[in-house]
């Protein structure tokens, strides 16, 4: 039985409830000898779905299916306001997954379990299909979602974040998005962009191609505050009103990351006494004033202010904090951990977890399929067979293929080459090799030069000196940086940190790979590096009756 079946037996056994709702009446209704079931066909519009019994606890055994649909130019957005599941590895118990499609076999975009809210999520396609399942045991308190067609929506408060359809993940193509966002009267709205990346348009007339549209006010009439494409992130807007409008429209071909915008709500005083309201008060992000009225610079989170209290420098956490697993990737106020080759991302985001490869089609052997961490091989199960060497078909033991005996079986997976059980008389080969194609022989694999594929910001995994060595590589750092513990990534070394600090007469400025010596404002250096101090009074300015030098002044 499918959903539509679930909808002809509403009508056919609640005729007289009609102000019951299709799902109400599935979820009472049920089905006899089984699972209660509920759910519902909707069509956007807008709306909301929510778990049996929501707010209070879904029962136990319920198997619900909701199908969302609109027209076939629109997308569907979801946007969760509570979500609280029984939690489990794999989420294997009480679960919600939701399909880019019309039902389960289309693209899974997630499946989602325990107390992690899922954020908002854009489909592809005109139809969205949902399916919650509990199990036996543990109830929660489920979850509550809107729904709505194409990716529009009016916030409200005094701050928020606006971020593109999945970002950080690329949006979609032909969208055409509507952010409205009110505040309260005498107002203002504030915009500061932590991340801005769309396709490149001809930014010296338009953008003829993906772009964001800003007005200043509530529809499409008000005044242009700006048309944005490309990588250049947008400086600090300011409304005049209290009401903000962006438009954001994609076209059919090339998408991009995406944008992630922060709004506050700014009193609207009088720009004459607030000086965050000239120039916003010289901060390069989000400028405050104190109860005196002085400029206060703050930077958005996974950024740092520098010191001149205004520029903002984005703080790389996968130098600082190194984070991830395997390998992280700096992104503008955050970052992302990916995984080696032959493992995949675990759910919390950091860590990773093999994949079986032999799961996948016996990983393409005839015969037997042995996992290995990050790999796999092929073997022979008729110990008159002998692996080939394709490394995944089994065929007839010769003499030319006697390195080839069960118990010298060559493991053959994705540049790995291995022994399997040698004999005293044979040398084993260990990973990092690779089968030569005599099928016999086996080479090293250069790890520095493999090419990069989309699992690795880089193909061996050092982000700047590699050195290859027999079945193996190491990873080594520039003049002025230091090999972080996992062996991989280079830190700066802060020199003016050290006692090299002392080698300056008085001012250490450090920067990536080195540092210098300056000095301090009234002096300069000598042509042997020491600070020395200017005689200002050599050119006096002209209303000065007196000078007199001092050190520094």
């Amino acid at each position: 039985m499918d959903i539509h079946d679930n909808v002809l037996q509403v009508k056919k056994t609640c005729p007289v409830f009609l102000f019951i709702s299709i799902a109400a009446c599935l979820f009472i209704e049920g089905v006899t000898g089984g699972a209660l079931r509920c759910g519902e066909v909707l069509y956007a519009g807008e709306g909301k779905v929510q778990s049996p019994n929501h707010p209070g606890k879904y029962p136990s055994d319920v198997n619900c299916e909701w199908l969302i649909t609109t027209e076939y130019t629109n997308h569907i957005t979801l946007l969760f306001s509570t979500f609280e599941l029984e939690e489990s590895p794999g989420c294997h118990y009480d679960y919600l997954e939701i399909y880019d499609g019309r039902n389960a076999n289309s693209p899974l975009i997630g499946k989602y379990c325990g107390m992690n809210q899922p954020g908002p999520l854009t489909s592809s396609s005109q139809s969205i299909f949902m399916k919650f399942i509990s199990d036996m045991t543990i109830e929660r308190l489920g979850f509550s979602v809107n729904y709505s067609t194409g990716c529009s929506r009016t916030f409200y408060g005094p701050s928020g974040e606006i971020m593109s359809p999945n970002y950080p993940s690329k949006y979609n193509t032909n969208l055409d998005c509507v952010y409205k966002i009110q505040v309260g009267n005498r107002k203002r709205v504030k915009l500061v962009f932590v991340d801005f990346w769309l396709e490149n348009g001809d930014t010296r007339t338009n953008c003829d191609y993906d772009y964001l549209e800003i007005r200043d006010g509530r529809n499409s009439n008000s005044n242009l505050i700006g048309l944005f494409c490309g990588n250049d992130t947008p400086g600090m807007i300011v409304s005049h009103s209290n009401t903000m409008t962006l438009r954001f429209v994609t076209d059919g071909s090339v998408v991009e990351r995406g944008f992630l915008v922060q709004y506050i709500t700014e009193v609207a005083d009088d720009q004459r006494t607030n000086q965050c309201r000239r120039n916003n008060g010289g901060c390069a992000y989000t400028c405050r004033t104190d109860n005196r009225g002085r400029v206060q610079c703050e930077c958005p989170e996974g950024f740092n202010l520098n010191q001149d209290g205004r520029s903002c420098d984005d703080f790389d956490e996968c130098q600082e904090q190194q984070p991830c697993a395997h390998v992280c990737s700096n992104t503008p106020g955050s970052y992302r951990c990916e995984c080696w080759e032959g493992y995949q991302l675990a759910d919390d985001g950091k860590t990773c977890e093999d994949i079986n490869e032999c799961n996948d089609n016996n990983g393409g052997c005839q015969d037997d399929c042995r996992n290995l961490p990050g790999s796999y091989y092929c073997t022979c199960s008729d110990q008159n067979k002998v692996l080939m060497s394709d490394g995944l078909t089994c065929g007839e033991y010769s003499v030319q293929q006697r390195f080839h005996s069960p118990v010298e079986r060559i493991m053959v997976s994705a540049s790995r080459c291995a022994t399997r059980d040698p004999p005293p008389s044979i040398v084993p080969v260990t990973l990092g090799f690779q089968l030569n194609s005599d099928g016999f022989n086996c080479s090293d694999v250069n790890e520095c030069q493999r090419p990069a594929n989309r699992f690795r910001t880089y193909s061996h995994h050092c982000n700047q000196q590699c050195f290859n060595t027999p079945g193996s590589y190491y990873c080594d750092c520039d003049d002025g940086f230091e090999l972080s513990p996992n062996g991989r990534v280079c830190k700066d070394i802060d020199e003016c940190s050290t006692q090299l600090n002392y080698q300056c007469d008085q001012k250490c400025t450090n920067f990536p790979g080195g540092y210098r010596c300056d000095c301090f404002p009234g002096w300069q250096k000598s042509p042997r590096g020491r600070c020395k101090d200017i005689n200002e009074c050599l050119n006096p300015p002209e209303d000065c009756h007196t000078c007199v030098n001092f050190e520094g002044g």
